[in-house]
């Protein structure tokens, strides 16, 4: 379980949630769930006696713990519930081998 304090700053948490994404190749939301079910969460529990709400409430607690609020809380929270759309890492080479294919380029000046 989480301590009553904050134990660690959000530079730590982002490391940790990018680290994974980049390692395992995850996306963000499957990141945020293993790190939020390693603190001692089981989300289809806290699902099934408190709902959604009770979900989100456990899951902004996590992240106050973690050094997160406001906006990045709020981002954090977003892509968790699947309010946004997740995010992936992608190697500089992959994306611009997409972008050659798809027929952009990263200069912006297309049909100039």
């Amino acid at each position: 379980m989480i301590p009553n304090k904050i134990v660690l700053n959000a530079d730590t948490f982002n490391e940790r949630i990018f680290g994974m994404m980049a390692e395992y190749q995850i996306p963000m939301s499957e990141a945020l769930l293993w790190d939020f079910e390693s603190f001692g969460f089981t989300t289809i529990h806290i699902y099934d006696k408190f709902g959604m709400k009770g979900v989100e409430n456990r899951f902004r607690t996590y992240l106050l713990r973690n050094g997160l609020v406001g906006g990045n809380a709020d981002f954090y929270t977003d892509i968790f519930l699947g309010r946004e759309n997740d995010r992936v890492l992608r190697r500089v080479k992959d994306a611009e081998s997409e972008d050659q294919s798809s027929g952009t380029t990263q200069g912006g000046n297309e049909g100039t």
